[in-house]
């Protein structure tokens, strides 16, 4: 059985800081209940490069926390094996990795490191927040690598039309192929689909740890890169004066405690003040229909909300069936970790986009079909939970030196 507690942090997490543009608050607890929404500012490759930086300097200052506060002994007294531990420091010199890498490819223009806060309190909440924080990097770096397609086409289509023009040439807006020059956009490419498929194994196996399937889906879900932007401000405690970035995160959205996984067509969700909210900021009149639109691997499902008694809160069933706008890659439901934002868009007249979000992003766990049921967890039972560690158990160094239990 997993723990109610590892359930209730994966099943509800959502983001609780909303910055304006360009770039986080100086302060992440200065929040603010609504930010105002709008186009994608326009971005380039350094701007998505200092993207996944950021999302890199994140990571590792998550296990490097982590790993400084609780010792291999820690880890073992909340019933995981000592391999857990073992690994986790190898994910850390992954994560290292990835920051040096991007480091020397951006060298002067890249970003600062930022100061961060994390919930984790123990080991199985560093777990717990691991497993999200896992899944949103798959999501990113999904969403990411997608990004700079159109922007590169765009770049050399309008260059190549000015070089024309320029010669008295007729103007051909010549998209595939282009010819040469594709060492650049192939290297990029590859960096970010190198960092991914490392992030997903850690996914994979953290998830595995937590108790849950390994792999819910059969597809990775991108997000794009304010809705990512919006999840990875949780955690930005200060953000350096210096650094620019054109992303903008969405207004906050709230999901209320939820002690379980979330099964499609049965359970739930309630977004807390959602409506106030965005009536509130004059996103939306009385009345007005407001739609759940959830991500789950290629496929988005809106639902339509209900308002809630109090005239504040939202509420809206996990959706079980995907909208017929081509993205319903399989009919098959939501599972494992899944993305909603708030629209005025239903999935037929209209989709999704930055104008017309709400609020976002919350984060679900969602229970995946039967035939892909729970992974036990890596002890193989429960029993040893809360008992004391292994003898051979010794508190180990690790990449960041000795690691010490957290202060009480």
């Amino acid at each position: 059985m997993r723990s109610h507690s590892v359930l209730a942090v994966l099943a509800t997490f959502s983001t609780s800081l909303a910055a304006p543009a360009p770039a986080p608050a100086p302060e992440a607890d200065e929040h603010a209940a609504i930010a105002p929404r709008g186009a994608m500012q326009p971005y380039n490759d350094y701007d998505i490069l200092n993207f996944a930086l950021s999302l890199e300097y994140l990571g590792r200052a998550f296990y490097t926390q982590g790993l400084n506060n609780y010792s291999m002994e820690d880890f073992c007294n909340c019933g995981f094996d000592p391999s857990v531990y073992e690994n986790l420091q190898k994910i850390l010199v992954d994560e290292q990795n990835h920051v040096a890498f991007l480091e020397a490819v951006l060298e002067e223009d890249a970003v600062s490191e930022a100061a961060y806060q994390f919930p984790s309190t123990d080991p199985v909440t560093f777990i717990q927040f691991a497993a999200i924080l896992e899944g949103v990097a798959i999501s990113a770096f999904s969403g990411a690598a997608a990004a700079v397609l159109p922007f590169y086409y765009d770049s050399k289509v309008k260059k190549r039309a000015a070089e024309a023009e320029a010669r008295g040439e007729p103007v051909v807006e010549k998209r595939f192929p282009l010819d040469g020059d594709y060492d650049y956009l192939n290297g990029f490419v590859m960096a970010m689909d190198g960092i991914l498929g490392v992030e997903s194994q850690h996914a994979s196996y953290i998830r595995y740890v937590a108790g849950y399937p390994s792999f819910p889906n059969s597809f990775s879900t991108p997000l794009t890169l304010n809705a990512t932007w919006s999840i990875a401000t949780e955690s930005i405690k200060v953000w350096p004066a210096g650094n620019q970035l054109p992303f903008t995160a969405y207004p906050t959205l709230t999901l209320a405690p939820q002690e379980d996984v979330y099964i499609p067509g049965v359970s739930n969700v309630t977004f807390l003040n959602a409506y106030s909210n965005a009536l509130n900021a004059g996103l939306i009149s009385q009345g007005d229909p407001v739609y759940a639109v959830f991500f789950s691997g290629l496929n988005q499902y809106y639902t339509q909300t209900t308002v809630a008694a109090n005239n504040r809160d939202l509420t809206a069933t996990i959706p079980t069936t995907p909208a017929e706008n081509g993205f319903q890659y399989i009919q098959a439901p939501p599972s494992g970790q899944v993305y909603v934002l708030l629209s005025t868009a239903d999935g037929v007249n209209a989709l999704i986009e930055n104008s017309n979000t709400l609020s976002g992003v919350g984060i679900l766990e969602v229970e995946a079909a039967p035939a892909q049921g729970p992974n036990p967890p890596i002890l193989g039972n429960t029993e040893n939970i809360g008992k004391p560690a292994p003898k051979d158990a010794k508190a180990s160094k690790g990449p960041q030196g000795p690691q010490g239990k957290k202060d009480s």
